[in-house]
């Protein structure tokens, strides 16, 4: 009795753990709303001079006529990834605030 009692404690502090890493990142994204929408991203990029160089398949290419930086962005696409959102904010040099 008493070792099922330990597994079902366990099994509670598992899934309250779980519960708060959840909570955790959904508070995290509200600190940090980044664009996810390639139509927004693209938006914000013509919006500050970066220049549509060519459009192959569903992928548009923007420069940036003072540095010169290329970035590749899928479109169109609803939700892009974390880790590729990352990369075009670096490489934007935006900031994730």
């Amino acid at each position: 009795m008493l070792r099922r009692c330990a597994d079902l404690y366990t099994r509670c502090l598992f899934l309250i753990g779980a519960c708060s890493d959840e909570f955790k990142a959904l508070n995290s994204l509200e600190k940090h709303p980044l664009l996810t929408s390639s139509h927004e991203i693209k938006r914000r990029l013509e919006r500050e001079g970066w220049v549509l160089i060519r459009s192959k398949g569903s992928h548009h290419i923007f420069r940036n006529p003072d540095t010169g930086v290329i970035i590749s962005l899928p479109h169109p696409k609803k939700d892009l990834g974390r880790g590729l959102v990352s990369k075009i904010y670096r490489d934007a040099n935006w900031s994730k605030d």
